[in-house]
């Protein structure tokens, strides 16, 4: 369990800069005529600058909680910290014609 919680913080570290990047890239989502009226496209655009934020409050959590000792409630911190990212992508498969 002390592992894994570990592991996910330190995942959960690189994935905040990861995610950064995708985050600078989103906008050109938006670059195809027609696709600013699409919800869903403004919805992915919206979660990937949205996921940076999340990983890193997320990750400073888990890792208060795994310095405390509270190994299984980290691991629940840190995966929380890929929802943004994991709904963004889900809101790409709505966007598709």
């Amino acid at each position: 369990m002390k592992l894994l919680a570990l592991l996910l913080c330190i995942v959960d570290a690189g994935m905040t800069f990861l995610s950064g990047v995708m985050a600078m890239m989103s906008p050109m989502a938006m670059d195809a005529p027609g696709s600013e009226k699409s919800k869903a496209l403004w919805a992915f655009v919206y979660l990937m600058i949205a996921s940076p934020v999340a990983f890193l409050v997320t990750d400073i959590v888990a890792w208060v909680q795994f310095g405390k000792g509270r190994y299984k409630t980290s691991i629940y911190w840190a995966l929380s910290g890929f929802m943004p990212l994991i709904l963004a992508f889900i809101s790409l498969l709505f966007s598709g014609k």
